[in-house]
């Protein structure tokens, strides 16, 4: 998931948007009305993509861009919000380049500067059972489970650990672990079955095409979500340029990660040595 937030500039072609307007050519790219329940205009982003079957292009979405809220007193708009499609986030416009990096080319061309990151998933998919694996470890009588820096008590209630197991009549045959902090804004950490999930609810096979993997090979996947809050100080304080290059920089990326994922919950041995949760999938 990524959506991010920018400033509408003064020369905006959305400025000149009534609600008359239902479809704009912009020629590479095209918007399309669609309704929203908070923005008094809500377009899908469609461009150009080679054909599933391999059969020459078709327009297909890049994204929803959403402006002109209803709770805004404003009358002349200041904000808009690019909702990336999930399956845009796995393609590629050359190879090894994301297609992240149009939605440069698209905010150019409606006169967008961006502004923040209003909401990110940053994921580590692996092979190993990470669910299983991080349930041992918080389990592990002879290990300590550190959580917002505070260690746990074992014996006490733990609303902020969430496991959900599904199954057969006979037994569970998966786990999803939520680690979240109390704040209702708070970032939650997400460990599951990532495979099982595209083969029995979300289909989006595309995604084991971007591994190249087959139904065979297993796919765990822990997954972080952060909103604009969590990565303002971030960002600040290690003078991180934002750009939508950004979002393809795998260091960037991994680092953020493991900043948030080690905030959140950590694990000390009785020597006293400290472990991150990914040292163990």
């Amino acid at each position: 998931k990524l959506t991010l937030c920018y400033t509408i500039e003064e020369n905006s072609i959305l400025h000149d948007i009534n609600n008359e307007d239902q479809e704009i050519d912009m020629g590479d790219f095209k918007l399309k009305r669609i309704e929203s329940g908070h923005f008094k205009n809500s377009f899908l982003i469609l461009s150009l993509w080679d054909a599933p079957d391999g059969n020459g292009l078709t327009w297909q979405v890049y994204g929803t861009l959403k402006f002109n809220r209803f709770t805004d007193k404003d009358e002349k708009c200041k904000l808009a919000w690019l909702y990336f499609d999930n399956h845009t986030l796995y393609k590629q416009v050359y190879p090894n380049v994301s297609s992240i990096i149009y939605g440069e080319y698209i905010s150019v061309l409606l006169g967008l500067e961006l502004h923040n990151i209003t909401e990110i998933e940053i994921y580590i998919d692996t092979s190993s059972n990470a669910p299983r694996t991080i349930k041992k470890m918080i389990r592990n009588n002879s290990i300590e489970t550190i959580f917002n820096g505070n260690v746990l008590e074992r014996k006490e209630k733990q609303p902020k650990l969430g496991y959900y197991h599904t199954g057969n009549l006979n037994r569970y045959t998966d786990l999803t672990i939520y680690i979240k902090q109390q704040d209702k804004e708070g970032f939650m950490m997400k460990a599951y079955d990532k495979l099982t999930e595209i083969q029995e609810d979300s289909h989006k096979n595309y995604i084991l095409t971007w591994h190249r993997r087959n139904t065979n090979q297993p796919l765990f996947r822990v997954e972080l979500s952060l909103k604009h809050r969590h990565l303002k100080d971030y960002i600040n304080s290690n003078s991180i340029e934002l750009s939508h290059n950004l979002f393809t920089v795998k260091e960037f990326l991994f680092n953020c990660f493991l900043h948030f994922a080690d905030r959140l919950i950590r694990f000390r041995e009785q020597n006293g040595k400290v472990h991150s949760a990914l040292e163990f999938i």
